[in-house]
């Protein structure tokens, strides 16, 4: 899921429970994929915030080596 905080950045998130590691990729860092680590939040979700210029973006999440799509 992705949100728009009042504050202008934006809010990444990410269901994975079980998970080891995720990272968020896409076209805003060259699909980098241990640039962007996501924090967990301890209730299974992985978090990951920051300042985006406005505009679209493609990104998916990689978890333990996985990609998975946000629709």
């Amino acid at each position: 899921m992705v949100f728009q905080q009042a504050d202008g950045t934006v809010e990444f998130s990410f269901l994975r429970p079980d998970a080891r590691c995720v990272a968020l990729a896409g076209d805003f860092n060259a699909w980098h994929k241990s640039s962007m680590p996501m924090s967990p939040g301890g209730d299974g979700w992985w978090r990951c915030r920051f300042q985006l210029a406005p505009g679209t973006y493609q990104f998916r999440y990689l978890s333990d080596g996985q990609w998975f799509t946000d629709y």
